[in-house]
């Protein structure tokens, strides 16, 4: 939908104090709403904590949850207060900030160490629900987030700073549990139930919230509900080669595929080839009998058992008539299903027996024997589709409706067997793997357009498989589309995983940097000083919030370079010409650089040191080392100084640095955001996630060897131990696409794709379909899972190649036991 514009009409007549007014009206309403959806929910939330309580397993879980139960009967008006007290005190920071009244949020400098894993686990836990929350009203946080950035005359609010975010509600809860003598765990466990009890009632929270905002007269005309804008996103599917065509397989690799099919079917026909050895002569004579019995005419004189080989020239006939009599079995034709001998009331979609039916069909004496073993081999493969694990139940009854039409395919054309684009194999693959990660509303709806998929091919499958090419593009569009809301949906996490993870090297590889910069050189104290105390800080944060690939970094490095280059002794009127066309825009860059570091203050101090510095460079090297800092100090009294005369340099310069610094006198939030959130900590969630798994992570495995050694000491896995882990190793191996299913107590197993992996550490973010639910695991924590079996990797390969797969493997004993 179109993108909709402040409308200045009313927001603008506005006053600063009046719109503050109106900020505080929507915080009293937001937090009063919530505590009182929850404070209604209170009796329910006791019964559910009771509950657990008596169902839990674990001494220490079952002690959790009856604590929370007596918190809520005790204190749960007092929890509610403390709440409120805590989202106040939040959001009234977060108006200030947008509003320019709060101090730099850089002066901490604790800001790039790496958080307490405690801490980290509840961050995750917070953004985990809030993500959840928040979904089902973003809408009308969209509007809210645009009437809020009308009052404050911004166009758009950044996520991490709105002041009424589902995240900092929940934040705020969290810290009044914990105020309430709620201890780190037990406040996440009541997290877990404010986000169940008032989830169903936030979108009706902040309707209201846009609602009251448009009486006040705020962008009216704007809706209370607008579409969040989704970033265009793709993800290669599968099965896009060009040659998607009916005949797919037929030119190409034909000895693969005669080496496949051969090898499903020698099994198979090798033991009735012995099957029928052993019968043929108790055969051939109990037939000759019959025939002198009942006369040359007779129906079953045609001398041949069941066994008899057809006559080859009727089997071309024969299979077409197999075709014509499938096609109509698909389409429900009750002639078709009594001309093949089948009773389809009588089977069941969700097993083979109706290919085993067809298996027992007159017909098929007289298919040639490859024909004959094509219809028992796709019984066989839907047996295996059918055992297979990892094929949700709510998909067997779907596939199965497909025997009919795979079968029609695999015998119009045997390199169903083994070519994987194929298009039957494809629309079944592409229905078995769309099926992950899908919860709640949206899997009834994949669902429904499955169902109408397997309905077309059901009723326009002849012999030309565009129809099934058709559908598996539908479907797919379907799965990308999906994939583009889950890539925009996870895009703020990864970045912040992304951030966290370069905090681990960012020291040593600035350090790297600058000693690049310097190439041996020798810096007078001023300089150096200036870079030990600003300049490497600067390229840190550039660092940890961008990356080395920035024009950020990128421009603070050559002015890092110019500076160094800039106090070096002169040798040739080239580079004093240099130096003079240099200095204006390193006079620029320099203070600007400050400013938006929040540092402008340092700016004039460190100028009146480096203008004698560059007086110094441009003149005779001799005369440079004179007027050099060092021999100055050495010349010069005690607690004195040599300062060069610098009335033809300063002017210039200080109208120059000095309207610089008055442009960024206060750091640029808008222009630079990051320097006011660079040491935010990352957000994601995870249940599964550890202390020491998470310690391990951060020490910064890719960086100090002695670091990584102690990290691995933390998390209690050595070298020898991790050698013969099977469940390590296969953690080590996950790939970005690859699938986690995830118990869960009570409810469905979740579907979760791995999204993010880092290079450096190997943490790793999985979220489900729609880039919600997310879990960042370390190798060594998800290697725990699995080994304790309350997670799972799901099978990289498609659902038809597993299903070849074993039938390859059941073929094999066949040919050896036969041999």
């Amino acid at each position: 939908m179109p993108e909709h514009t402040p409308d200045p009409s009313r927001a603008e007549a506005l006053s600063p104090a009046e719109a503050v007014t109106l900020l505080h009206a929507l915080r009293d309403r937001l937090v009063d709403d919530a505590a009182g959806a929850f404070s209604e929910q209170m009796q329910a939330v006791r019964a559910d904590l009771a509950q657990l309580a008596a169902r839990a397993r674990d001494s220490s879980r079952r002690q959790l949850y009856e604590s929370g139960h007596a918190l809520l009967a005790n204190g749960g008006l007092r929890l509610l207060r403390h709440f409120r007290g805590s989202f106040c005190r939040a959001c009234e920071q977060a108006i200030a900030q947008l509003t320019g009244n709060d101090r730099d949020t850089w002066e901490e400098e604790h800001e790039l160490s790496l958080v307490d894993a405690n801490a980290f686990e509840r961050d995750l836990a917070i953004a985990r629900l809030s993500a959840k929350a928040g979904y089902a009203c973003s809408q009308q946080l969209t509007a809210l987030d645009r009437r809020v950035a009308a009052l404050l005359g911004r166009q758009r609010l950044e996520s991490d700073r709105d002041p009424f975010s589902v995240k900092l509600l929940f934040t705020a809860f969290a810290d009044g549990a914990e105020a309430s003598w709620a201890g780190g765990q037990l406040s996440l466990i009541l997290l877990e139930t404010f986000e169940h009890y008032t989830s169903d009632r936030l979108p009706d929270i902040y309707r209201s919230l846009n609602t009251y905002l448009v009486e006040q007269g705020v962008l009216p005309k704007l809706p209370v509900e607008v579409d969040a804008r989704e970033h265009e996103l793709d993800r290669p599917h599968r099965g896009d080669s060009s040659d998607s065509s009916g005949s797919s397989g037929s030119s190409g690799s034909s000895e693969t595929i005669d080496d496949v099919f051969t090898q499903l079917t020698s099994g198979l026909l090798g033991e009735r080839a012995q099957r029928g050895h052993r019968r043929g002569d108790r055969g051939a004579h109990q037939g000759a009998h019959q025939g002198a019995d009942q006369g040359e005419g007779s129906a079953g004189g045609a001398g041949a058992s069941s066994d008899a080989p057809p006559d080859g020239a009727m089997a071309p006939m024969v299979l077409s008539q197999l075709i014509d009599g499938l096609t109509g079995l698909q389409r429900g034709r009750s002639s078709a299903a009594t001309s093949l001998g089948i009773d389809p009331t009588a089977v069941d979609t969700r097993s083979s027996d109706l290919l085993r039916s067809l298996g027992a069909s007159p017909l098929l004496r007289y298919l040639q024997p490859n024909d004959a073993a094509t219809v028992e081999l796709v019984a066989m493969l839907f047996d295996c589709m059918f055992s297979d694990g990892e094929l949700p139940n709510q998909l067997q009854e779907e596939i199965g409706k497909l025997q009919v039409p795979i079968l029609k395919a695999a015998l119009l054309n045997k390199a169903f067997f083994s070519d994987q684009g194929h298009p039957a194999r494809r629309l079944l693959d592409v229905i078995a793997a769309g099926a992950r990660g899908w919860s709640g509303e949206e899997q009834e709806a994949l669902l429904k357009r499955i169902r109408a998929a397997i309905d077309n091919v059901l009723a326009s499958f002849d012999d030309d498989t565009a129809v099934l090419n058709t559908e598996v593009e539908q479907i797919e569009a379907v799965l990308r589309a999906a994939d583009q809301k889950a890539r925009s949906q996870v895009g703020e996490l990864v970045k912040r995983l992304e951030q966290r993870d370069r905090k681990v090297v960012a020291q040593t590889l600035v350090a790297d940097q600058i000693d690049r910069c310097r190439d041996g050189q020798t810096l007078p104290p001023p300089v150096a000083a200036f870079i030990d105390e600003h300049w490497r800080e600067l390229l840190g944060r550039i660092y940890i919030r961008y990356g080395d690939a920035s024009d950020d970094w990128r421009d603070a490095l050559a002015t890092l370079e110019a500076l160094i280059w800039s106090v070096q002794p002169k040798h040739t009127p080239e580079e004093r010409n240099r130096l003079m066309h240099m200095l204006p825009s390193l006079l620029e860059k320099l203070p600007a650089w400050l400013a938006r570091l929040g540092r402008a203050d340092a700016w004039q101090p460190f100028l009146r040191d480096l203008m004698p510095l560059h007086m110094a460079a441009v003149r005779q090297p001799e005369a440079a080392a004179a007027a050099s800092p060092d021999a100055a100090d050495a010349a010069a009294p005690d607690g004195q100084t040599q300062t060069a005369s610098t009335d033809a340099h300063a002017p210039p310069a200080a109208e120059r640095t000095s309207a610089a610094a008055a442009d960024a006198t206060s750091p640029d939030s808008e222009d630079l955001p990051w320097l006011m959130d660079a040491g935010a900590d990352v957000e994601p969630d995870s249940t599964l996630v550890s202390a020491p798994a998470v310690d391990a992570i951060q020490a910064g495995q890719d960086g100090d060897p002695a670091a990584a050694r102690d990290a691995d000491a933390d998390a209690g896995t050595t070298s020898a131990q991790a050698a013969v882990d099977q469940y390590l190793e296969a953690a080590r191996q996950v790939a970005v696409g690859d699938w986690l299913e995830v118990q869960q107590l009570g409810s469905p197993n979740l579907s979760l794709r791995a999204s993010w992996i880092s290079r450096r550490s190997g943490i790793m973010l999985f979220a489900d379909r729609r880039g919600r639910n997310a879990r960042v695991l370390s190798a060594e924590r998800l290697a725990q899972a699995l080994r304790q079996g309350s997670a799972r990797l799901l099978s990289r390969d498609p659902l038809t190649d597993r299903a070849v797969a074993r039938l390859l493997l059941s073929a094999a004993p066949a040919e050896t036991s036969s041999a």
